[in-house]
């Protein structure tokens, strides 16, 4: 999807234990958000992410390519 001067792509599946979303987009300076409320645990990249680094339940990610799961 064209979004301004961006081109997004975004593939949400869900598996037995997790969420994952595989989120690529053509500008990798811009900033998305992902509502992670009631997560127990969050890999980005498959690196564990730290959950008191989150703000207001809202995981900000950057970057071309990014494949988040959120169990």
């Amino acid at each position: 999807v064209k979004v301004g001067d961006n081109f997004i792509s975004l593939s949400i599946s869900q598996k037995n234990d997790h969420q994952e979303y595989q989120i690529q987009q053509s500008l990798g300076d811009w900033t998305i958000l992902i509502d992670v409320k009631n997560a127990n645990k969050i890999l980005v990249n498959d690196e564990v992410i730290n959950l008191d680094v989150i703000t207001d339940h809202m995981l900000t990610l950057n970057g071309q390519k990014n494949k988040v799961q959120i169990y």
